[in-house]
């Protein structure tokens, strides 16, 4: 694909950046194909070339080849005619010959500099996982790929702990959770659940589909708010579930994150579930089945408002099969809290836009595909609002106007700013 045509020397480094970060786990001949790499220049008009605009012509015209001649790259000219009938060396394309010229490039502007570091940091990666025995190259790749999150500590952990399963007969661990194999050196949590990036690049240098380790079975958190059973400790569910007869359940709320789960107030004849996230997708048709015979709109959901939250809304929904309106997870509410939102994920990374899914939009009301589309658009607002940023005293009235049991306090409730609330 022909790169896009670039107007000033900031241009190059950016698409230069593009390239190599597009570039980073290549192998075999996606690599080989890589280099040279041109960036075409936008040539000015005739108008700009006999107008007062010929100095800025000049400028970026000098400023481009001092980029390519402090990197080392090729430029590619052509004589074009200025005002008075001079003509004057113009650069059409500026090419990178090689990775180490491209870096160079990228490395010279504050604002590409870091693509630059990461190329070298990947390719360093790709080199040691390709010389892991047997390894074949794209497979490496990819294993460094899932990892390009991961600190240098963890990836030369992953290579150690690919070594170990090599040497086993992964038969002799088959059955063992992943905290249970004998791997020296290592502490039970680092090799984490089936959905682990660590894990998906073992078994992608290993060439294999899976560990044949056993996972953790579903479980569910939940508790009672009747009044009657309100200080009851927490029930973890293993496997399916039943109320008692005498606790009949009339409500349901799943809620996504802990504080919120701990600090819902007393409703008469509800439950109260701690979904944790993607977990309850899975987890709550098998191990607690009589949701969806409550009766409709008897059940809720209120979790984070994000993208995943929403995704997760929806899969819960399709897996669950019960109607499960949502609970401040609208524009409404995200314009009234959207100051306390955020950009940035857990680990301080910008979150990212995404493409939003088929699936998802086809299981969200109007008001809701339309904050989910807006918030696949990181651009836009921010693309986080946290759960325990919202009142729970906005939840309980919001149940209460839809006819769910009134929240009982005796006494007073703090919203997730402090702020003291009387219901």
């Amino acid at each position: 694909m022909a790169a896009r045509s670039v107007r000033d020397a900031q241009g190059v480094c950016e698409a230069v950046a593009k390239w190599l970060t597009s570039h980073r786990f290549a192998v075999g001949g996606e690599l080989a194909a890589a280099w040279p790499h041109s960036v075409p220049i936008v040539q000015p008009t005739k108008a700009e070339l006999a107008s007062a605009d010929i100095v800025a012509v000049h400028e970026r015209n000098n400023a481009l080849l001092d980029l390519a001649e402090r990197c080392g790259c090729v430029v590619n000219v052509a004589a074009r005619e200025a005002g008075g009938g001079a003509r004057i060396q113009l650069i059409r394309s500026i090419t990178t010959p090689d990775a180490e010229t491209a870096c160079r490039v990228a490395g010279s502007s504050s604002g590409t500099r870091q693509a630059s570091v990461a190329y070298r940091k990947a390719r360093a990666r790709v080199h040691d996982a390709c010389a892991f025995p047997g390894a074949d190259e794209r497979h490496a790749a990819h294993a460094v790929r899932l990892l390009a999150d991961e600190s240098d500590v963890d990836f030369e952990l992953t290579l150690k702990a690919a070594a170990q399963f090599a040497a086993m007969d992964l038969e002799s661990v088959a059955g063992l959770t992943a905290r249970q194999v004998p791997l020296a050196g290592f502490s039970a949590k680092w090799l984490g659940g089936v959905g682990s990036r660590r894990r998906k690049a073992i078994c992608a240098l290993l060439g294999i589909d899976g560990l044949p380790l056993a996972e953790r079975p579903h479980q569910l958190w939940f508790r009672h708010l009747d009044p009657s059973r309100y200080n009851d400790p927490s029930m973890v569910a293993v496997t399916a579930w039943q109320p008692a007869a005498d606790h009949a359940i009339s409500h349901a709320i799943i809620v996504e994150n802990k504080d919120t789960y701990l600090a819902m107030p007393p409703m008469a004849g509800t439950l109260c579930i701690w979904g944790q996230g993607w977990s309850s997708v899975a987890a709550l048709p098998t191990l607690l089945p009589w949701l969806s015979d409550l009766p409709e709109r008897h059940v809720a959901y209120w979790g984070d408002i994000d993208a995943d939250g929403l995704e997760i809304l929806a899969s819960v929904r399709k897996s669950c099969g019960i109607v499960c309106p949502s609970v401040l997870m609208d524009r409404q509410t995200y314009a009234r809290y959207e100051r306390y939102g955020t950009d940035l994920d857990e680990r301080g990374h910008r979150i990212a836009s995404r493409s939003p899914k088929d699936d998802a939009m086809r299981m969200l009301n109007d008001d809701e595909r339309a904050l989910y589309l807006m918030l696949c658009d990181a651009r836009h607002g921010h693309p986080r609002i946290e759960q325990e940023r919202i009142p729970i005293a906005d939840a309980v009235r919001l149940l209460a106007e839809r006819g769910w049991p009134e929240a009982q306090f005796d006494g007073t409730l703090r919203d997730a700013l402090g702020r003291t609330i009387r219901l």
